[in-house]
């Protein structure tokens, strides 16, 4: 992913953002695939519980000059690891937990992915609303309201 920082820095994900000033609450349109949400099982509702817990301590990777940040610190990525394994997704895909400040959209090259918001919910175009406490399987490049706290779950 890249994240448009103050230094060169490439994430090793294939998701991407751009910054899109447009969003708009979410249309019709047939030539775009339905992302419909899903609840999350009870044990990773409660790992998802646990990473929300954890925001205020965790570490800011990295912070570009938008605001945009990704987290990490010792604690995150076996949190990651159990809610991977709570959704049945193998270790060949990798989470990252993101805030984005700005209106984002997700440039998703392979159309696959998963999106669980996280403090709340994330606004998405397309897609409306999607609460905590729930994911999607992502098969598009969404665009995430601004204020977005969100766990991507994505193939190496």
């Amino acid at each position: 992913m890249i994240i448009h920082p103050t230094q060169n820095f490439t994430y090793p994900s294939p998701l991407q953002h751009k910054e899109d000033s447009s969003f708009a609450p979410p249309v019709d349109n047939p030539q775009s695939q339905s992302m419909e949400p899903s609840k999350l099982p009870l044990a990773a509702k409660k790992v998802q519980e646990e990473i929300e817990a954890l925001i205020p301590q965790i570490t800011t990777v990295i912070e570009d000059e938008n605001g945009n940040k990704e987290y990490g610190g010792d604690a995150l990525p076996a949190l990651i690891t159990s809610l991977k394994i709570a959704l049945g997704i193998d270790e060949t895909w990798e989470g990252r937990l993101r805030y984005w400040s700005k209106t984002t959209k997700i440039i998703n090259p392979r159309k696959q992915g998963y999106l669980i918001p996280l403090m709340g919910g994330i606004q998405l175009n397309p897609g409306g609303l999607l609460k905590s406490g729930s994911f999607i399987q992502v098969n598009n490049e969404p665009i995430l309201g601004a204020g977005a706290t969100s766990l991507f779950i994505v193939p190496r």
